[in-house]
């Protein structure tokens, strides 16, 4: 299989360049769908797409607790073993979708409740069972991708879904340009989810013929127990970050108002960018990650976390900074003044999201390392501080978006901010977790400085152009961000160790090469 280092910068690097094509084309697709449709549907859209990931919850996290059976088998090439895994996880999945349809149907006629008054949207049930649809067909053959990131081979299962992305949102455009089609425009999206599935199903019975020859294995009780021991376990953790991620849309669209939403998602659009690059990128280590926590000691594991966690904090706290020094520039040459929200909630749009990526790390290591347990009584807390706080705020104090926005910004730090790393420096190093504090204080600290001082410089760029002052402080700030990230920790060990990994792999790919 390689080694766990070469297979985890395959994974990572084909699973970011693949991101930032379908980042491209998603781009475009939105552009040419404000063109086509306005800003009322791309609220109902964002309103949708949430309303039907709180359905998700239906899948309770069973995916991630065979993907974590499955690590030790795996590394045992026990084949017999993955098999009746797979075969256990096929008809939870085609359960679960089942389940889906049927609450999906139950809550259509009840829709008017999440849109504002203001709205006439036509055919509003119509738009949200072809959601409902492609929702649905996401849990048919879409598990057998599990075995790829199992066995490190994630990157295949990536190439897969970037390939049927982009005809998609191909035929969308063509679709948007020609006949300004909303309902064709769904068609195509629930098509192509099933048709990805399909294919990669088709692949993996070919890649693993095991699959086949094993079809009649059962797992045994014991191992159905563990299973569903930790999807009780992980059933808070589940319920927690859909709360937290998936009610902010339906809050704005109840009590702000639908259109705004729409404005709105223009810049969750590029959080979502943003959430799913580094995401994915970090999913290239689940499976070297789940590898180690079978075979390695707690020094070797304390080691690959503090190097990952490093590069998390680089990659995030750039992106970040790209996003809220830019992103206000970027909508006025985009789509125009109109669609700008004020600075206040763009800032809290940002810190939300960067504390929310810095945690990626500490997600890869509890799901690996199985603690699912640990997390439970956090997840509860985090929804319910979360939802508290962002009612109180919004309809008692009266602070409208703010309140919605501050109120995922309170519950992470009482919550996520301290308890995952301590759990995790506890159980999985037998360290104590005052070096996670530490840590990210100097990474934040540095990350804050090089905001403000870009706001500084952008002050005294007072060109007339739209166009021209955006290229002058993407200019700027790419070079500086990375520059400034670059005198202020270049002395760490992490920093040196990141450099070491990536000499190495470019020393391996000019010698593949040299040889071809």
């Amino acid at each position: 299989m390689g080694s766990r280092t070469s297979n985890s910068v395959r994974n990572t690097s084909v699973n970011f360049i693949t991101q930032i094509v379908t980042i491209i084309a998603s781009f475009v697709t939105r552009s040419v769908f404000i063109y086509a449709l306005g800003k009322t549907f791309l609220g109902v859209s964002g309103l949708f797409s949430d309303i039907l990931q709180l359905l998700s919850l239906a899948e309770l996290g069973v995916g991630t607790a065979i993907l974590y059976e499955m690590y030790r088998p795996i590394a045992n090439n026990d084949e017999k073993k993955v098999t009746a895994l797979m075969n256990f996880y096929g008809k939870v999945y085609t359960i679960i979708g089942c389940v889906v349809i049927v609450i999906g149907l139950a809550i259509t006629p009840f829709l008017d409740f999440f849109v504002d008054n203001k709205s006439n949207i036509p055919h509003l049930r119509l738009i949200f069972l072809m959601y409902l649809s492609n929702t649905a067909a996401s849990y048919f053959f879409a598990y057998k991708r599990n075995i790829l990131i199992a066995t490190q081979n994630g990157y295949i299962n990536s190439l897969n879904q970037t390939a049927f992305s982009l005809l998609q949102q191909v035929i969308q455009i063509v679709i948007l340009l020609i006949w300004k089609n909303f309902y064709a425009y769904l068609a195509v999206q629930v098509l192509c989810t099933v048709a990805s599935n399909v294919e990669i199903s088709r692949y993996v019975n070919k890649k693993y013929p095991y699959l086949k020859e094993n079809k009649h294995e059962k797992l045994e009780k014991e191992d159905t127990k563990n299973i569903f021991r930790n999807v009780r376990a992980m059933m808070t953790t589940k319920i927690s970050s859909v709360v937290v991620t998936s009610t902010d849309n339906i809050l704005i669209s109840k009590y702000i108002s639908t259109v705004y939403l729409g404005i709105y998602s223009n810049y969750t659009l590029f959080v979502s960018m943003i959430r799913t690059i580094i995401t994915k990128a970090f999913e290239g280590l689940t499976g070297s990650v789940g590898n180690l926590a079978t075979c390695e000691d707690h020094e070797k594991s304390y080691k690959v976390y503090s190097n990952a966690y490093f590069i998390n904090f680089w990659i995030v706290g750039f992106c970040v900074s790209m996003f809220y020094l830019l992103v206000d520039s970027f909508i006025k040459v985009w789509i125009g003044d109109s669609y700008i929200l004020e600075w206040g909630t763009v800032a809290l749009i940002a810190f939300n999201l960067y504390f929310r990526l810095m945690r990626n790390t500490n997600l890869v290591f509890i799901e690996t390392y199985g603690l699912f347990r640990q997390m439970r009584v956090k997840s509860i807390s985090e929804a319910a501080i979360n939802l508290v706080a962002s009612l109180f705020l919004l309809l008692a104090l009266d602070m409208g978006i703010y309140g919605i926005l501050l109120g995922t910004l309170i519950s992470n730090f009482l919550t996520n901010f301290w308890w995952e790393p301590y759990v995790i420096y506890k159980d999985c190093f037998n360290k104590k977790s005052y070096r996670f504090y530490l840590r990210t204080g100097i990474y934040t600290a540095v990350f804050i400085g090089t905001i403000a001082l870009n706001l500084f410089i952008f002050k005294y760029i007072t060109v007339g152009s739209n166009i021209l002052s955006f290229i002058i402080k993407l200019f700027i700030s790419l070079i500086d961000i990375n520059l400034i990230y670059y005198i202020t920790l270049r002395k760490m060990d992490e920093f040196k160790e990141f450099k070491r990994i990536m000499s190495g792999f470019i020393g391996r790919m000019k010698g593949k090469l040299k040889r071809n």
